[in-house]
């Protein structure tokens, strides 16, 4: 008889599928605030944030995209989404968006668990 044994992936080939991941989710979001998409300016507008800020968040999101990808600073880019997706939260909380609030929330522990998976890369 032969045995079967199942290949469990590395750590890093964990992280590194779910850094791409997130990369793919960031970068679309990224250019639906850097292209300024209307349903992107009208949130920040009803938020009371101007278009200036719109665009910061964006050049932020699109530059972490990079960093996500490599891994020697894959957990620095992390941190800044990390930090990006609480003050998201914040303002969806401040608005009353309670639901939509969720959102952020899981890309946050998501990007967590990244950097939990990354360790000391």
């Amino acid at each position: 008889m032969t045995e079967h044994t199942t290949k469990v992936p590395s750590r890093e080939r964990i992280a590194d599928v779910l850094g791409f991941l997130l990369a793919a989710v960031f970068m679309l979001s990224a250019f639906t605030k850097l292209l300024s998409f209307k349903f992107q300016q009208d949130r920040f507008e009803r938020w009371g944030y101007s278009a200036v800020v719109m665009i910061t968040v964006g050049v932020i999101e699109f530059l972490a995209v990079f960093w996500l990808l490599y891994p020697p600073e894959s957990r620095k880019a992390a941190w800044v989404l990390i930090i990006l997706m609480t003050a998201a939260t914040f303002t969806l909380l401040a608005n009353g968006e309670f639901l939509y609030a969720l959102v952020p929330t899981s890309v946050a522990a998501t990007l967590g668990l990244f950097v939990y998976l990354r360790g000391n890369v």
